[in-house]
């Protein structure tokens, strides 16, 4: 019978100690640096398209590929253009606040004619970068 119960004591114990640990995920990017905008566009043939970006303060915007222009219209409201390309860094102060961040295509035009295009269709996705 005291088996039994120490048995049972040290599997409780076990138990017990192994709801206390941290379930494993993915690591939570905190602290200052880029968030990744990646457009999912309908077209092969954008000249250039204007990013509206909001949620909070913005540091700066770049990109290793395209040329980037950035101006802040409101506190927090920022519009993106980006040359020739689809994807931009946008720098922040905390990377933890990353579901505040709303990003959407405000405008696009084609890169032979320059004709404004629908947005229909257009999807930006803001992961964090490293």
């Amino acid at each position: 019978m005291k088996r039994s119960l120490r048995f049972l004591t040290i599997v409780a114990c076990s138990v017990v100690l192994g709801c206390e640990r941290e379930v494993a995920g993915p690591e939570r990017v905190l602290g200052p640096g880029p968030l990744e905008l990646q457009v999912a566009t309908p077209n092969a043939d954008d000249g250039a398209l204007l990013l509206a970006v909001s949620g909070g303060p913005v540091d700066s915007v770049t990109s290793s590929e395209f040329e980037v222009t950035a101006l802040e219209v409101a506190a927090g409201d920022y519009r993106v253009l980006i040359h020739g390309g689809s994807i931009a860094r946008v720098w922040v102060l905390d990377r933890g606040t990353r579901s505040a961040y709303v990003a959407s295509v405000a405008q696009a035009v084609s890169r032979s004619t320059y004709e404004r295009r629908a947005i229909a269709g257009y999807a930006v996705i803001i992961t964090a970068g490293r």
